[in-house]
Protein backbone atom coordinates (compact mmCIF):
# COMPACT_ATOMS: atom_id res chain seq x y z
CA UNK A 1 0.00 0.00 0.00
CA UNK A 2 3.06 2.63 0.75
CA UNK A 3 4.63 2.00 -2.32
CA UNK A 4 1.44 2.77 -4.52
CA UNK A 5 0.76 6.16 -2.35
CA UNK A 6 4.71 6.75 -3.33
CA UNK A 7 3.96 6.02 -6.89
CA UNK A 8 0.94 8.00 -6.97
CA UNK A 9 3.11 10.75 -5.57
CA UNK A 10 5.73 10.40 -7.53
CA UNK A 11 3.07 10.44 -10.86
CA UNK A 12 1.57 13.81 -9.42
CA UNK A 13 5.12 15.29 -8.71
CA UNK A 14 6.08 14.34 -12.90
CA UNK A 15 3.03 15.96 -13.69
CA UNK A 16 3.20 18.96 -11.85
CA UNK A 17 6.87 18.92 -13.33
CA UNK A 18 5.38 18.83 -17.38
CA UNK A 19 2.60 21.14 -15.72
CA UNK A 20 5.22 24.13 -15.03
CA UNK A 21 7.45 23.42 -17.45
CA UNK A 22 4.50 23.74 -20.24
CA UNK A 23 3.66 27.07 -18.07
CA UNK A 24 6.58 28.73 -17.97
CA UNK A 25 7.17 27.79 -21.60
CA UNK A 26 3.94 29.74 -22.77
CA UNK A 27 5.19 32.95 -20.50
CA UNK A 28 7.92 33.00 -22.30
CA UNK A 29 6.42 32.30 -25.82
CA UNK A 30 3.65 35.08 -24.81
CA UNK A 31 6.49 37.79 -23.55
CA UNK A 32 8.42 37.57 -26.89
CA UNK A 33 5.06 38.17 -28.84
CA UNK A 34 4.31 41.38 -26.78
CA UNK A 35 8.04 42.49 -27.13
CA UNK A 36 7.77 42.15 -30.85
CA UNK A 37 4.33 43.77 -30.68
CA UNK A 38 5.44 46.98 -28.45
CA UNK A 39 8.50 46.85 -31.17
CA UNK A 40 6.14 47.76 -33.61
CA UNK A 41 4.72 50.91 -31.94
CA UNK A 42 7.73 52.42 -31.44
CA UNK A 43 8.98 55.27 -34.02
CA UNK A 44 11.22 54.84 -36.58
CA UNK A 45 12.79 58.63 -36.65
CA UNK A 46 15.12 60.10 -38.75
CA UNK A 47 17.16 63.11 -39.02
CA UNK A 48 18.42 65.49 -42.03
CA UNK A 49 20.61 67.89 -40.06
CA UNK A 50 20.95 71.66 -42.66
CA UNK A 51 23.77 73.33 -41.48
CA UNK A 52 23.77 77.04 -41.61
CA UNK A 53 27.50 78.05 -41.13
CA UNK A 54 27.45 81.91 -41.14
CA UNK A 55 25.04 81.97 -38.63
CA UNK A 56 26.95 78.67 -36.70
CA UNK A 57 23.21 77.24 -36.26
CA UNK A 58 22.11 74.01 -37.60
CA UNK A 59 18.39 73.52 -38.52
CA UNK A 60 17.36 69.54 -37.87
CA UNK A 61 14.12 67.79 -40.15
CA UNK A 62 13.43 65.36 -38.11
CA UNK A 63 10.89 62.61 -39.38
CA UNK A 64 8.76 60.05 -37.54
CA UNK A 65 6.44 57.21 -38.41
CA UNK A 66 4.94 54.64 -36.12
CA UNK A 67 2.02 52.59 -35.33
CA UNK A 68 1.60 48.82 -36.14
CA UNK A 69 1.13 50.03 -39.94
CA UNK A 70 3.29 52.58 -39.96
CA UNK A 71 0.19 55.35 -40.50
CA UNK A 72 0.95 57.46 -38.10
CA UNK A 73 3.46 60.82 -39.47
CA UNK A 74 5.41 63.88 -38.12
CA UNK A 75 7.76 65.82 -39.21
CA UNK A 76 9.55 68.26 -36.88
CA UNK A 77 11.73 71.61 -37.50
CA UNK A 78 14.12 71.76 -34.62
CA UNK A 79 17.44 73.41 -33.96
CA UNK A 80 17.50 70.16 -31.66
CA UNK A 81 17.58 66.68 -33.15
CA UNK A 82 14.98 65.27 -31.68
CA UNK A 83 15.30 61.18 -33.22
CA UNK A 84 14.93 58.77 -31.38
CA UNK A 85 15.07 60.37 -27.79
CA UNK A 86 12.33 61.28 -25.52
CA UNK A 87 12.43 65.13 -26.01
CA UNK A 88 9.47 66.76 -25.54
CA UNK A 89 8.81 69.02 -28.64
CA UNK A 90 7.94 72.50 -27.88
CA UNK A 91 5.29 73.34 -30.04
CA UNK A 92 6.01 77.68 -29.80
CA UNK A 93 9.44 77.28 -30.31
CA UNK A 94 9.71 74.20 -33.15
CA UNK A 95 7.90 73.58 -36.27
CA UNK A 96 5.56 70.41 -36.23
CA UNK A 97 3.92 68.99 -38.94
CA UNK A 98 1.42 66.26 -37.36
CA UNK A 99 0.15 63.67 -39.95
CA UNK A 100 2.09 65.11 -42.46
CA UNK A 101 4.78 62.22 -44.53
CA UNK A 102 6.53 64.57 -46.77
CA UNK A 103 8.03 67.94 -47.19
CA UNK A 104 9.96 69.86 -49.71
CA UNK A 105 12.93 72.46 -48.99
CA UNK A 106 15.80 74.10 -49.84
CA UNK A 107 18.47 75.91 -47.24
CA UNK A 108 19.27 79.33 -48.83
CA UNK A 109 22.41 80.78 -47.39
CA UNK A 110 23.20 82.38 -45.11
CA UNK A 111 19.66 82.01 -42.47
CA UNK A 112 17.12 80.88 -44.54
CA UNK A 113 14.86 77.94 -45.01
CA UNK A 114 11.64 77.59 -47.22
CA UNK A 115 9.53 74.63 -46.91
CA UNK A 116 6.81 73.71 -49.09
CA UNK A 117 3.71 71.19 -47.38
CA UNK A 118 0.87 69.22 -49.06
CA UNK A 119 -1.57 69.45 -45.94
CA UNK A 120 -4.54 67.66 -45.19
CA UNK A 121 -7.51 68.95 -45.75
CA UNK A 122 -6.35 70.54 -48.90
CA UNK A 123 -5.95 74.26 -49.01
CA UNK A 124 -7.80 76.04 -51.69
CA UNK A 125 -4.86 78.78 -52.53
CA UNK A 126 -1.45 78.54 -51.29
CA UNK A 127 -0.77 79.46 -47.27
CA UNK A 128 2.52 81.38 -46.88
CA UNK A 129 3.62 81.33 -43.33
CA UNK A 130 7.14 82.76 -41.74
CA UNK A 131 8.61 81.07 -38.49
CA UNK A 132 11.94 81.23 -36.65
CA UNK A 133 13.71 78.41 -35.79
CA UNK A 134 16.89 79.70 -33.32
CA UNK A 135 18.13 82.72 -35.46
CA UNK A 136 16.99 80.77 -39.20
CA UNK A 137 13.98 82.32 -40.97
CA UNK A 138 11.27 79.38 -42.07
CA UNK A 139 8.92 80.12 -44.77
CA UNK A 140 6.41 77.30 -44.93
CA UNK A 141 4.15 77.16 -47.93
CA UNK A 142 1.00 74.82 -47.93
CA UNK A 143 0.37 74.38 -51.28
CA UNK A 144 -2.86 73.48 -52.76
CA UNK A 145 -3.40 70.11 -54.16
CA UNK A 146 -3.05 71.62 -57.75
CA UNK A 147 0.28 71.79 -57.49
CA UNK A 148 1.41 68.60 -56.73
CA UNK A 149 2.16 67.80 -60.27
CA UNK A 150 4.54 70.99 -60.46
CA UNK A 151 6.89 69.41 -57.52
CA UNK A 152 7.45 65.55 -59.10
CA UNK A 153 10.58 67.68 -61.05
CA UNK A 154 11.28 68.99 -57.23
CA UNK A 155 14.97 68.59 -58.16
CA UNK A 156 15.19 70.95 -61.01
CA UNK A 157 13.74 73.23 -58.66
CA UNK A 158 16.21 72.96 -56.47
CA UNK A 159 14.50 71.33 -53.81
CA UNK A 160 15.37 68.49 -51.57
CA UNK A 161 12.60 65.90 -50.25
CA UNK A 162 12.59 64.31 -46.80
CA UNK A 163 9.49 61.66 -46.07
CA UNK A 164 8.52 59.81 -43.29
CA UNK A 165 8.37 56.06 -45.48
CA UNK A 166 12.15 54.51 -45.38
CA UNK A 167 11.43 53.27 -48.73
CA UNK A 168 11.41 56.95 -49.78
CA UNK A 169 14.62 58.36 -48.82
Amino acid sequence: MASRKNKIKIGCGIVSGIVFIVLIGLFVYIYSEFSKLSEAFKSVDHTTAIEFKDSEQTVFITTREWGITGNHHQIVISNIDHANKDILINREKEIVFDETSCLYYKAVYPDSLFVFVLLYPYVEENVVINKEVGHIKVNITKYKLSMDGYYANYKELGLSLICCNSDTK
